[in-house]
């Protein structure tokens, strides 16, 4: 009974270019009766970044397409590195410029392009997909901007973009009080992160305030 595992030997001995199911079922000569397993086995594999799915519904192996699986550590300055779970020849990270991080948020698992190696070796790609977030709480500061409208600042700096709270989701908090976000819509080319405030932790100078912030990792 095929496995996943077997599955992905058998993906990375045989098949050399990405294919469609219906291919791949031939390619692995796949029996009948084990048909609906394979594709939920393609699907776990797909998810686990052993797999990339491709437009027309075509599957191919991440290291025969110059891909590489990895996670995000984003800067400050607004770019990151990608350090990649299959290394690079020659070792290292992946750079990944500010506009091609593509919403992806510091810690985020994430799939990468390589576009191109500069002199001295250093690999410069693109996030082409998001394989798992990593950060669904957020503490930062609460503020409202001069049309009434709710955002958190991150205190952790590496997380580089302000968290939108609408209207109803910021629990009481004030301008300028420390909380603990919860995201409730993920970034998208079109928009930012969305969340809601689920705890109001107070006053940077309240009593505690800080010790909460080493606790959550964020100061």
């Amino acid at each position: 009974m095929l496995s996943r595992d077997h599955v992905l030997a058998l993906m990375r001995e045989r098949v050399h270019h990405p294919a469609g199911i219906r291919e791949l079922l031939q390619l692995l000569k796949v029996p009948r009766d084990e048909r609906a397993a394979f594709k939920r086995h393609v699907d776990a594999l797909v998810a686990s970044g052993d797999l990339i799915q491709l437009r027309g519904q075509r599957f191919g192996l991440p290291e025969k397409m110059d891909l590489y699986v990895g996670r995000l550590q984003a800067h400050p300055a607004g770019y990151g590195f990608v350090t990649p779970e299959r290394p690079l020849e020659g070792g290292g990270d992946i750079y990944i410029a500010g506009p091609r991080l593509n919403e992806a948020m510091h810690g985020d698992r994430v799939v990468v392009r390589i576009e191109r190696v500069k002199e001295g070796g250093r690999f410069e790609g693109r996030i082409i997909r998001i394989l798992e977030r990593k950060n669904s709480w957020i503490v930062g500061t609460y503020e409202r901007d001069e049309e009434g409208m709710g955002y958190v600042v991150p205190f952790d700096r590496r997380v580089l973009m302000d968290v939108f709270v609408p209207l109803g989701q910021e629990a009481g908090a004030s301008p300028g009080e420390i909380v603990n976000v919860e995201l409730t819509k993920w970034p998208t080319a079109t928009r930012g992160a969305i969340g809601r405030v689920a705890e109001v932790l107070g006053d940077i100078d309240a009593p505690g305030v800080d010790t909460e912030l080493i606790i959550r990792g964020s100061a």
